[in-house]
């Protein structure tokens, strides 16, 4: 008789936490594991603070001109939920087991803001992030599938996403989902 090695422990009330360990240890996807929901200000809040603030510091690395994440994140949460009034969007959180583990800000009718800009509305991500120890498992695939999906039922036919030039890992997530360089700004040091 071959036994189900998760049948067996589907029954014990630490099942999740076992599970979930037990793929981090084995660096399998945690795709499946993720549950995706809207952000609700205060029941999430202060997790999605620290993703914010976690984020700016991780871009620090690639630009150490930017304020540190705790001096920025409440500031930027309202400018967020600012655009996503302005631009019929949403901040969406990833959740493993009711811990945040990461988020997407989409916002699905940006109008062109520039007379030289297309003249068409546009799906824009404008921050995504996922802790350290859960990045490369699908966390953040799920967070941009969740995004796209949203946006494609707001009537958006084309989404944008900006990505810091030195961030390799996330231009090749975003390439891999479909995307591809539009627009490159270019930076040069002058004093």
């Amino acid at each position: 008789m071959v036994r189900d090695p998760i049948g067996a422990w589907a029954g014990f009330d630490g099942f999740p936490q076992v599970f979930h360990r037990l793929l981090k240890k084995l660096g399998g996807s945690l795709a499946d594991a993720v549950r995706v929901i809207e952000y609700e200000d205060q029941l999430h809040r202060l997790a999605l603070l620290d993703c914010i603030a976690q984020l700016q510091d991780h871009e620090r690395a690639f630009d150490p001109d930017l304020l540190e994440g705790e001096a920025m994140a409440a500031d930027y949460l309202a400018l967020l939920q600012e655009r996503c009034g302005q631009y019929d969007g949403r901040i969406l959180l990833a959740l493993i087991e009711e811990e945040v583990v990461g988020f997407v800000c989409v916002m699905a009718a940006v109008l062109p803001a520039d007379p030289d800009d297309p003249r068409t509305d546009y799906a824009y991500v404008s921050d995504l992030f996922v802790y350290a120890g859960y990045r490369r498992r699908g966390v953040a695939r799920t967070l941009l599938e969740a995004a796209e999906a949203f946006a494609k039922a707001r009537g958006a036919e084309v989404m944008r996403v900006g990505v810091l030039a030195a961030n390799a890992a996330a231009r090749r997530l975003y390439e891999g989902l479909g995307f591809s360089p539009c627009h490159i700004q270019l930076l040069k040091p002058i004093s």
